[in-house]
């Protein structure tokens, strides 16, 4: 009896939400002139679409001598069974993918979760004596599968090669292990991620200059130890190999401190092309102890591990800027006056944030203030701009009476 095997009925229903939802919004931006925001949105539409087209036209009908394929934008293709290799199941972070090879190793089809029916495909393959296997076990287990990789998805392709470096680092890692003591060194890095979570937890308690500084340092302590213990240490491990012998990041300390200081840290101005310059010099200062250590060892790297560090200084950088400038400030703070002539809150982001507007230096700036500073300042009340520099030239500013 013919089976037929298609997207679970919740893609369709992604696909109308998906399209409604992105659709309303660019033709709401459109009618109010902001072409560009809505032409942002219209990638969303699309992929919503897409969604809809292939939860009409996907599909595999299960016959007895072959198997009848719907694609979305090819034609419908009969595929008999010995031309069929394998069907491969490919498991990823999140997922399993099913990609049925043919004999010259070509992908054929691929399938995930997300369709009804699969059972169908395996008793079929079972039926017809075609080899099912797992493309997981085989890596874990070294076997070669360069002839698998034409057959597997990009995605796949990447994640295989993290697993094969990873699986290469950890061989490396089990042969160091008898030289040095990890069991000892996973114990201390459990200890300081304790000991940098609590740190945060009495900077935020003192507040103040000590705040600033703690959370600074808690984040640089912890790219230290990332860097010192590179490339053993990992984020997130991806095998059972990796999970068992390599070392954990701790992480929380520093993804605390991160957000707390961009947090505290919004309560100056500055001027934001200034603050790029100084930015992409700590992000230089922070990339390059770990250039030298990746062209020092001889562990395999993935370029997206390598590409994740360059990320990681990035947002290091934005984050520690200005509280390394705010701590490198002795000087005492210059004073000008201004009139508030606008007021304005915004909504657009996670938080909120206030701001008041003056003339200053000949141009109308913005001033960023708190809640209740927002409040009590009222248009046309006359303010005090307070005017900081930092040691390394940095200037910063805000408003009080």
């Amino acid at each position: 009896m013919d089976a037929l095997i298609k997207p679970r009925r919740i893609v369709k229903i992604i696909g109308l939400v998906t399209t409604g939802f992105f659709l309303v919004i660019a033709l709401g931006l459109f009618w109010t002139g902001e072409h560009v925001a809505a032409a942002c949105f219209l990638p969303f539409v699309l992929l919503g679409v897409a969604l809809l087209v292939a939860y009409k036209r996907q599909y595999v009908l299960i016959k007895e001598q072959a198997l009848v394929i719907g694609y979305v934008l090819k034609e419908t293709q009969q595929v008999r069974y010995e031309e069929i290799r394998c069907l491969l199941m490919v498991p990823l972070s999140n997922k399993v993918e099913l990609v049925l090879v043919g004999k010259r190793y070509e992908r054929l089809l691929e399938l995930d979760m997300m369709y009804d029916n699969l059972d169908a495909l395996f008793v079929a393959m079972e039926r017809h004596d075609i080899d099912i296997l797992d493309f997981g076990e085989m890596v874990e287990s070294g076997q070669n599968v360069s002839k698998y990789l034409p057959a597997l998805s990009v995605v796949a392709r990447n994640y295989y090669q993290t697993v094969c470096n990873e699986t290469e680092t950890m061989e490396d890692l089990r042969k160091d292990r008898d030289a040095k003591d990890y069991e000892g060194t996973k114990r201390i890095l459990k200890i300081i991620g304790w000991g940098l979570i609590l740190a945060d937890a009495v900077g935020f308690l003192i507040g103040g200059k000590t705040m600033v500084a703690v959370f600074t340092a808690v984040i640089l302590v912890s790219y230290s130890i990332y860097l010192w213990y590179y490339p053993y240490i990992y984020m997130e491990l991806t095998t059972k190999k990796g999970q068992a012998l390599a070392l954990q990041m701790p992480f929380m300390g520093a993804g605390i401190a991160v957000l707390l200081s961009l947090f505290v840290t919004n309560v100056w101005g500055y001027d934001f092309g200034v603050f790029v310059k100084y930015m992409v010099f700590f992000m230089a200062v922070l990339l390059l102890p770990f250039i030298v250590k990746s062209f020092r060892t001889e562990a395999p790297q993935s370029f997206g591990r390598k590409l994740s560090v360059v990320f990681a200084t990035f947002m290091m950088a934005f984050t520690i800027t200005m509280p390394i400038n705010y701590l490198l400030t002795f000087d005492k703070s210059t004073h000008e006056s201004t009139v508030i002539i606008d007021k304005d809150i915004d909504t657009s982001g996670k938080t909120t944030d206030y701001y008041v507007y003056g003339m200053w230096r000949g141009e109308k700036t913005e001033f960023p203030v708190t809640s209740s500073e927002y409040d009590e300042i009222e248009v046309g009340d006359a303010q005090r701009i307070c005017i900081k520099k930092s040691l390394l030239g940095f200037e910063y500013y805000g408003v009080h009476e």
